[in-house]
């Protein structure tokens, strides 16, 4: 017997979604998709599973150091030295770059064949055999990342049977906890019986999170920095640097728009102000200038002033005159002379004892530091007997 198809009525009699239905999903999906990423943060996921292990590993070394305390009644080590987790050949870690301590401390370092030792011969200096149920570790433990920015560091007090250990903090979520461990730095995890005397380092960068710290938070940096670079904010929570505002620390440099300063203050481009721009006072080179054109001298003045590749001259001489040439040299050898070899008309004085009707020339030959000065033009000579006097004041563009 046949019977007639069922007409099944509800979910199962449609034949697809809807296009309202397909865009409500989607946009439900995304949703959700942008959230979950917001709250998992895979970068913070691997900063603070990194923190974790850091505050594991000392919290670990400190029970184990409480432990050797009360086995040995004593701590080792020097109380002026801070002890790292890094390898090095010198036993100061002098080649690591690590930063700057105060005096009386130092950094010690231990050899990369035995730095995870636990005999003593290691990182902590601390002979945790010695320890009566035997040494809890095989090997002391390590910074997940263990470089010249992240490590850990152990700070003895001989006399107070005291210690501090630390490690970098670089993560968020778990920045309250080295923000509350009773030390005196918000950035370190430290953990021990003496966390205040032991002596702050700083946590510069953090390659992963592009975090730089300051005493109240956490900065970012848009690029890893070089040496000599300044950094500069680019908004309130962002730093960077760059090779157009550099610091040349060996000769003490700044430059503007070049990494290489080549004197106290670089600038490559135009420089525009709209106050005063003070410069250098004049030099006095009266004595170190060689002049020719006088037997004797009654007074002599030649000043200069360097600004950039421009050199300003003035200069008054006045005396017995011997010789129709007039020369004396300046300090920097031209390029060239308002243009060309040839000043500006702004030479005034007197050829024996008669003043010039008209003012003279000076005469700077491209290449050469001795300048020439004439009556006039065409190179007009100056009497070679009798008295006189020059004055006047040019500027030019030196070569170097």
């Amino acid at each position: 017997m046949s019977y007639p198809p069922r007409k099944i009525s509800g979910f199962f009699n449609k034949t697809g979604f809807t296009l309202l239905e397909l865009l409500i999903v989607f946009g439900v999906v995304s949703i959700l998709s942008v959230a979950v990423i917001t709250v998992i943060n895979p970068s913070e996921l691997i900063l603070s599973t990194r923190d974790g292990k850091r505050m594991s590993d000392l919290s670990t070394l400190n029970r184990i150091l409480g432990l050797y305390l009360v086995n040995n009644g004593t701590v080792f080590g020097d109380s002026s030295t801070i002890y790292v987790s890094l390898p090095s050949d010198n036993s100061d870690c002098s080649d690591l770059e690590l930063p700057e301590l105060q005096a009386p401390y130092s950094y010690h370092c231990q050899t990369e064949a035995s730095y995870q030792k636990v005999d003593g011969t290691g990182w902590l200096p601390v002979d945790l055999t010695t320890i009566s149920l035997g040494t809890p570790i095989s090997a002391l433990p390590l910074d997940p990342t263990n470089d010249n920015q992240y490590y850990y560091t152990y700070t003895p007090d001989s006399s107070n049977k005291t210690w501090e250990l630390t490690a970098p903090i670089v993560s968020l979520s778990k920045k309250k906890y080295a923000q509350n461990d009773g030390g005196n730095d918000p950035n370190l995890f430290e953990i021990g019986a003496n966390l205040i005397s032991a002596p702050q380092i700083a946590y510069v960068y953090n390659p992963l999170e592009d975090q730089v710290f300051t005493g109240i938070g956490v900065v970012y940096a848009q690029s890893a920095p070089t040496a000599g670079q300044v950094s500069v904010f680019s908004d309130a929570t962002h730093i960077y640097g760059t090779n157009n505002l550099f610091w040349d620390t060996t000769n003490a440099r700044l430059g503007i728009g070049t990494a290489d300063p080549s004197v106290s203050l670089d600038v490559t481009g135009a420089i525009h102000s709209t106050g005063d721009i003070y410069t250098a006072a004049w030099t006095d080179y009266s004595e170190t200038s060689t002049v020719v054109g006088w037997s004797s001298i009654d007074y002599k003045a030649i000043y200069t002033k360097k600004i950039g590749k421009t050199v300003f001259v003035k200069f008054y001489i006045q005396g017995t005159s011997n010789s129709t040439a007039t020369t004396f040299t300046v300090p920097y050898s031209s390029i060239a002379v308002g243009g060309g070899e040839f000043g500006a008309l702004l030479i005034y004085g007197s050829d024996n004892s008669s003043n010039l009707t008209a003012p003279g020339v000076i005469k700077l030959p491209i290449g050469s530091n001795i300048v020439y000065v004439f009556k006039g033009l065409p190179e007009v000579v100056w009497t070679a007997s009798g008295t006189k006097r020059i004055q006047g004041q040019f500027f030019y563009e030196a070569a170097n």
